[in-house]
């Protein structure tokens, strides 16, 4: 595998936050997308693809996502014909972009979150959202999995904020009905339970 190019540490560091350590894996993502991760500026980009040509590669397409995120999201990203995986996905990125217009696609109107550890629910939209704030802002997602079956679905993934840290959590769903296009009913989260994660999500329960 070939190294990545002196692009400096700010940006050599943003990119290993996430998996991207080697020229190689720069083929799986579009230019346009690694843009998005703080401390990666345009001449790191012209460097990347100056590199990438050198050795026969270049930057992946773009994801085809249902909506532009303002930032970085790679991972199991491809749903093919599954609406429920694909609605788990949309609703991670809504919901991270604080987005109360297209989080409510995904949402029931009697939806609630939880903390797996906590009895209280959050119940309507935008209280649900305060479950999905940062201290800082998000610098990328990775989502390593997603999973549907009839009514119940689950997603792990982490996120990497824009100060460096990272938060590695597990959901789990449950959707209002069988139908393809039934919307999501109950959330429960599990939050890794390091230090740092603990105190880098605002308003817990």
């Amino acid at each position: 595998m070939k190294a990545l190019p002196n692009i400096g540490k700010p940006a050599t560091r943003a990119l290993n936050n996430v998996g991207l350590t080697h020229l190689e894996a720069l083929s799986q993502v579009s230019a346009q997308s690694v843009a998005k991760l703080h401390g990666v500026g345009p001449k790191a980009i012209i460097r990347l693809e100056e590199a990438l040509k050198v050795e026969g590669l270049a930057f992946g397409p773009d994801q085809e996502l249902a909506f532009e995120t303002d930032f970085l999201a790679i991972g199991d990203l491809n749903c093919d014909n599954a609406p429920k995986r694909r609605g788990i996905r949309d609703f991670l990125l809504a919901a991270w972009m604080q987005d109360v217009t297209l989080t409510s696609n995904y949402l029931s109107s009697k939806a609630q979150f939880a903390e797996a550890t906590q009895a209280q629910p959050l119940m309507g939209i935008e209280k649900i959202l305060t479950a999905y704030q940062t201290a800082t802002p998000i610098s990328s997602i990775i989502i390593h999995q997603l999973l549907s079956h009839g009514k119940e679905g689950s997603a792990h993934a982490s996120l990497t904020l824009q100060s460096g840290h990272q938060i590695h959590f597990a959901e789990f769903y449950q959707f209002e009905g069988h139908r393809k296009e039934a919307k999501l009913l109950k959330i429960t989260r599990y939050l890794h339970s390091s230090s740092e994660s603990s105190i880098l999500l605002l308003n817990r329960i």
